[in-house]
């Protein structure tokens, strides 16, 4: 049976799965957004198409799923957040940490490391609010403020250099 679904239904059952996970309610509510959102942007390999992998990790413990992400500032302006759990929660903790110090100081750097799966709509949202954000989890990444252009995985930046 196939058919559509709303899209405010479709984000509410996929949070609702989540927490079933022993995902918090809020962490589940943003992850269930962004995949949706990254369906909705007919990416549907990336979008709400990863529910069951992350239901299988978080089942078998691969991904923790009251993970609370750290971050550390390893030197003046580069951050460094551990996150081990849903790369959505990951991304937004680093995202709003780096915010913070980026109103003291002209550029903030964060490396966000040990992260579930980052869709292509975090990826983005990463890249509108952040000035330069290595993943260290594929896909590799780099997210740049320059002209507002959004995440460019790596292999494809070096593509175009050349």
């Amino acid at each position: 049976m196939t058919g559509l679904v709303n899209a405010g239904t479709l984000q509410h059952w996929a949070g609702a799965v989540l927490a079933t996970q022993g995902v918090g309610t809020t962490n589940a509510a943003l992850t269930a957004r962004l995949l949706v959102r990254t369906s909705l942007r007919g990416i549907d390999t990336h979008g709400i198409a990863r529910l069951p992998g992350y239901v299988d990790r978080l089942a078998s413990g691969e991904m923790n799923a009251q993970a609370r992400p750290r971050t550390e500032e390893i030197a003046p302006g580069w951050l460094r957040c551990d996150g081990g759990g849903l790369g959505q929660v990951v991304a937004t903790h680093a995202v709003e940490e780096a915010l913070v110090r980026a109103r003291q100081q002209p550029l903030v750097a964060c490396h966000i490391r040990a992260t579930g799966h980052l869709p292509p709509s975090c990826r983005r949202w990463v890249s509108a609010r952040a000035a330069h954000f290595p993943c260290e989890v594929q896909p590799r990444l780099r997210a740049c403020w320059r002209n507002w252009r959004g995440v460019t995985p790596t292999s494809a930046r070096k593509r175009r250099l050349k």
